[in-house]
């Protein structure tokens, strides 16, 4: 560590100078810029580099910018936080950005992103000793299969794909080398800290084998919502009960092996912030959020915990048991609890890793390997009744209720500027006499127009699908409508039978009513649909 240190002290004097390898600036590129690489580290999203604790970690980032002509190798990178205390947290990560040695509560999940990535292959400049190689005719161009030398890279970027002691991720610019990741802030006390970051490039053909970037100062604030539990190492760990605030049961949480002990952090997140954090987790938020599980949809039934746990280390074939809670009233009617589900989000998508459901205490258990964002929920409901009946110009048909849509219902509220949004057609299609769906018709022939519709109101709605085609001239060719009574979240579907006319381009437009009636109000949007009638 205090070699580290040292680099950092003795090399922060040389960042922005004009530096170029003997040996590339001789033979393959002339000096172009006095102005070779600039390092900088940001907190991205922060207002005067404040940030708050989070057990999901707060977003940094360090760019290294590569002027033209110029070569840079990345072999590791060395971060270290408030290196003039006693505190001090020192980490390296190699040229994948996976950690080898340093504290591990510095990075949240241990890891960096660094982009462009590397490729397996490509172009390179090489020097050293090379044991096989193929020089190409494109200028200052050198590839080998197996060296100890070292490179700078190209425009592609690669791995030398030597025998491990010198590998290395190269760049030829002009490039912008994006290094990113997490600083595990639910672990950082609140203050003001220092961030520190030394590149080993250990390709000296370009004259710089280390670059600094300038020191980062940043302020952390406190978080309430954070909770902070030291874990001790060995077998079935179990912790105390958890108390979260704004959350009435406490959370339990068992390690059947803990290799190093640290300490783990809980938060309540909302659903909103990890929206923002994680584009796609949900597709809706509310109480009841919308979420993804395989190819079914989900809903969640209660509090949405961030666990942390990248600051201790797991034994082999580590398992971890967690016990939340859920809320049996956010349940549609009629469902069975012992159905609920432990959802757990990987980092890209949702998993059902379920253990155990106890209805009694409403808490459901699931046995993870490793931790982020985890709630209850559910992907399975009730069948429900949906009733309707015929409609007039010819009378139609529904195939009555479908079940309880996933997606949230929304309050009232949301309908005073969303008054069209109550029941919205889902999908329309024109099925023919085999049974499948068809883009034309043929004169005479007999086509089925069907709709599927939902209410997404928190209440019951009565409503009236009328159906009307129009041909090219503008005229009814025919109109129809059915009629029935929807449940809050209830989709159900429409149908109605026309025998094709003349040939052309035929409009079929489907209106969403809360009744037959001399002032009808409408519940959706107009939906139109063209069908072809061929001879």
């Amino acid at each position: 560590m205090a070699s580290g240190l040292d680099d950092i002290r003795k090399h922060k004097q040389i960042l922005g100078i004009a530096v170029a390898g003997i040996i590339l600036a001789v033979i393959f590129v002339p000096l172009q810029n006095a102005e070779a690489f600039t390092v900088t580290t940001s907190l991205p999203n922060t207002t005067g580099n404040t940030i708050t604790q989070s057990a999901s970690g707060s977003d940094f980032q360090v760019s290294v910018e590569v002027a033209a002509g110029e070569l840079i190798s990345i072999s590791s990178i060395e971060l270290t936080m408030d290196n003039t205390i006693a505190g001090v947290k020192h980490a390296i990560f190699n040229a994948n950005g996976q950690r080898t040695s340093g504290d591990p509560s510095l990075v949240k999940d241990n890891t960096l992103t660094i982009s462009p990535s590397a490729g397996a292959s490509g172009y390179g400049y090489g020097f050293g000793l090379i044991s096989t190689g193929t020089t190409y005719s494109a200028p200052y161009s050198f590839t080998f299969s197996s060296s100890y030398g070292f490179v700078g890279g190209n425009n592609l970027g690669y791995q030398n794909i030597g025998a491990g002691t010198n590998v290395v991720n190269g760049y030829y610019g002009p490039v912008t080398i994006t290094i990113s990741g997490k600083l595990n802030s639910g672990l950082i006390p609140p203050g003001t800290h220092t961030l520190d970051v030394l590149i080993q490039t250990n390709a000296g053909g370009n004259g710089v084998d280390e670059l600094v970037a300038p020191q980062l100062t940043f302020t952390v604030n406190s978080s309430p919502a954070i909770i902070q539990i030291p874990v001790s190492s060995g077998t079935n760990v179990s912790l105390p009960p958890i108390t979260v605030p704004g959350v009435s049961t406490p959370i339990t949480v068992t390690i059947s092996n803990v290799q190093t002990g640290g300490t783990i952090v809980v938060e309540q997140v909302s659903p909103s912030t990890l929206l923002a954090d994680n584009p796609g987790i949900f597709s809706a938020v509310g109480t009841s959020s919308s979420l993804t599980i395989g190819t079914s949809t989900g809903n969640t039934i209660g509090t949405v915990f961030e666990i942390d746990t990248s600051s201790i280390t797991l034994g082999s074939g580590a398992t971890i048991d967690v016990t939340i809670p859920y809320d049996p009233t956010l349940l549609p009617p009629g469902f069975n609890e012992a159905n609920v589900k432990f959802f757990h989000w990987t980092g890209t998508a949702w998993v059902d890793v379920t253990l155990t459901v106890d209805t009694a205490a409403n808490t459901i258990t699931g046995r993870l390997t490793s931790l982020s964002p985890v709630v209850a929920g559910y992907t399975s409901v009730a069948p429900s009744g949906g009733g309707a009946v015929g409609g007039g110009g010819g009378g139609g048909t529904t195939g009555g209720g479908t079940g309880i849509d996933l997606t949230p219902t929304y309050p009232d509220s949301y309908f005073v500027n969303n008054p069209l949004a109550k029941v919205q057609v889902q999908s329309t299609a024109f099925i023919g006499s085999s049974g499948q769906a068809v883009a034309a018709a043929r004169t005479g022939g007999q086509i089925d127009i069907q709709a599927t519709f939902k209410n997404y109101q928190q209440s019951s709605q009565n409503y009236a699908i009328i159906i009307q085609v129009i041909d090219k001239d503008g005229f009814t060719a025919d109109v129809g409508w059915v009629t029935g009574t929807l449940a809050s979240g209830e989709t159900t579907n429409a149908a109605r039978s026309w025998v094709a006319g003349d040939e052309g381009n035929y409009t079929v437009r489907i209106f969403v009513w809360d009744g037959i009636s001399q002032t009808p109000t409408a519940l959706s949007i107009v939906n139109d649909k063209t069908l072809t009638v061929v001879a």
